[in-house]
């Protein structure tokens, strides 16, 4: 098995600061979560995540994805894809806050970072892909959750 070329970015600069932007603003809505939870509750921040996320999916799905709703085949293999894909995501939605309330953010972040390890390494033993230099980031990344968390515990 070999690697796949990936075609030639159109502007490799303005998808690195999408990218970023979006890891700071899925940090900042890790910690906001932890701290809202542990404000007010684990019921009421999954209430209150709920009355919006419905809403706001439901628009975004049906401006970004309406017209491909109307044009597909709804075999029982795509509707069973598609509940499963939403039992999932019923799931995380409500088992993140219970692991922000017992561990926080930090342990959070961690254990996402430790799944995308686990694809990176399946991704080069199982398919062979050549990735090697993205370890030292996951390493980076480690260690700044870590010190952080450590900080945490330390301020008490």
């Amino acid at each position: 098995m070999g690697t796949y070329p990936s075609p030639p970015a159109a502007d490799p600069v303005l998808g690195d600061l999408l990218c970023l932007t979006g890891t700071v603003l899925y940090g900042v809505c890790n910690v906001s979560a932890e701290y809202l939870i542990k404000r007010y509750g684990q019921f009421e921040y999954i209430a209150f995540f709920a009355s919006f996320a419905l809403p706001i999916s439901l628009v975004q799905t049906g401006i970004l994805e309406g017209a491909r709703w109307s044009q597909t085949l709804w075999t029982p293999a795509a509707v069973g894809l598609l509940v499963g894909f939403a039992a999932c995501m019923f799931a995380v939605s409500t088992l993140i806050p219970v692991f922000l309330a017992l561990a926080g953010s930090t342990a959070l972040n961690l254990s996402l970072l430790a799944t995308d390890v686990y694809g990176l390494l399946a991704s080069i033993f199982i398919f062979g892909a050549q990735v090697w230099e993205r370890l030292s980031s996951y390493g980076r990344a480690a260690c700044g959750s870590s010190a952080n968390g450590l900080d945490r515990v330390a301020s008490g």
